[in-house]
Parts: structure tokens; C-alpha cells; sequence
């Protein structure tokens, strides 16, 4: 029936349902960046990098890689194909003015090759503030093996 009277009914029961679906989705949204971890734009001396707090999935594809201080003053990894990519350090690695110190003690120099495994999670594309000086053209997570060889 298409009276004023039968419509009437109806709006305020879809504006409900339109409502509950909005904050179920808000809320789909917000137990994924939660569950998935956050990141975070730090700064150790004049070294800006990111940081990431959660779980990454960890290849069985090792790769070498030369850790430095690029555009910006921010921690990149430059590839053997001459990529460079935005570094994303896990919440151990310790950023000082020669380098990276592993969680294992491991030191990685700046300038220096080293052997590391990319990682990779759902969460390292999110919009963080704090790099609009940085070359954020491609990031990479990375978890520090040992020397190349």
C-alpha cells in the first residue's frame, strides 16, 4: 500500500537499519587495524622510519639489500634492482646514528649489504603523518638476518 501512512512506517525503519550496518562496518574496520597492528612514524636523531606493532608474515624469500639514509633524512633499504623502499622496523630493532641493532644484537651500518627477509602485512599501506619529507613510493618491512654469503 503506498499511502503517506504505510511510508511513514517504514522510514524510521530503515534509517535503523541503515544505521546498525554503518556501525557494524565502523566496527569491522576498527577490529582490523587493531587486530593487524599499527604504525607509527618515529624519530632517532634526525632518522625518521617507521615502525609496526603487530603481526607481519615473514617469507621464506631472503634478499640483500643495503640499508641508508636517503631523501628526507628518513631509513631506507635500496635492492640489488636498485628499488628503494621505505623501511618498516619491527618493535625491537633499535634505530642510533650508525646504524640498526637487532633484538639478537646484530649491528646492520648505514652504507653496509646485509641479508634480510621482506615482510609484509595488511596494514603497511595505512596513511600515517610524519613522512611527507620521505620518498614514500614503496615501503617494505624487514626483518634482519645476518651478513650476505
Amino acid at each position: 500500500m503506498r499511502d503517506g501512512r504505510h511510508w511513514s512506517n517504514t522510514k524510521p525503519r530503515r534509517l535503523i537499519f541503515t544505521a546498525v550496518i554503518g556501525a557494524f562496518g565502523i566496527l569491522l574496520v576498527a577490529c582490523q587495524v587493531l587486530d593487524g597492528g599499527l604504525l607509527s612514524v618515529e624519530r632517532s636523531g634526525s632518522i625518521t622510519f617507521l615502525r609496526a606493532e603487530g603481526k607481519s608474515d615473514s617469507p621464506d624469500i631472503y634478499y640483500e639489500g643495503t640499508v641508508t639514509i636517503g631523501q628526507g633524512d628518513c631509513l631506507y633499504v635500496e635492492f640489488p634492482d636498485e628499488t628503494q623502499k621505505l623501511v618498516i622496523l619491527d618493535d625491537d630493532t633499535v634505530v642510533t646514528d650508525e646504524g640498526l641493532v637487532t633484538p639478537d644484537g646484530f649491528e646492520v651500518a648505514f652504507g653496509d649489504e646485509v641479508k634480510l627477509a621482506r615482510t609484509n602485512a595488511a596494514y603497511y599501506d595505512m596513511d600515517v603523518e610524519g613522512i611527507e619529507a620521505c620518498d614514500d613510493s614503496g615501503r617494505a618491512g624487514v626483518a634482519f638476518i645476518g651478513d650476505p654469503g
